[in-house]
């Protein structure tokens, strides 16, 4: 008798939780981020920008090395990054340069990089 009751109850608690697992806090995010892109399209042309066939990003910026410095505590290592990026989908070809310096080290990628065709992988020569 106490192990039907007990078996009910937790039915009933199992059954209750199933309404809350459907709000859980990841497909909250989820649907919030999809809130936000959707947001970000319109806010961009909406149904225009499925149209774009190229794009061009080119950024400067200071990195800070929390946790990567030479040494293990502030003042830490600080370096520059600058990166230029271009992606033409009608050719599939993607352009990439990258260059800074930082923790002692210097990069730079060098000559523009260039992968033909970008949907096969193949990578930047």
């Amino acid at each position: 008798m106490k192990t039907n009751k007990l078996f009910s109850v937790a039915t009933i608690l199992l059954l209750a939780s199933g309404s809350l697992i459907a709000e859980s806090l990841p497909l909250q995010s989820v649907n919030k981020a999809g809130a936000v892109i959707d947001a970000a399209i319109e806010a961009h042309g909406g149904e225009a920008i499925s149209n774009l066939n190229t794009l061009v990003q080119k950024a400067d910026f200071t990195t800070f090395a929390t946790g990567q410095s030479r040494k293990p505590g502030p003042p830490y290592d600080k370096g520059w990054t600058a990166n230029f990026n271009a992606i033409d989908l009608e050719n599939d070809i993607f352009v990439a340069r990258n260059k800074g310096a930082g923790g002692g080290y210097d990069f730079d990628q060098g000559e523009l990089a260039a992968q033909l065709p970008l949907r096969y992988g193949c990578t930047a020569g």
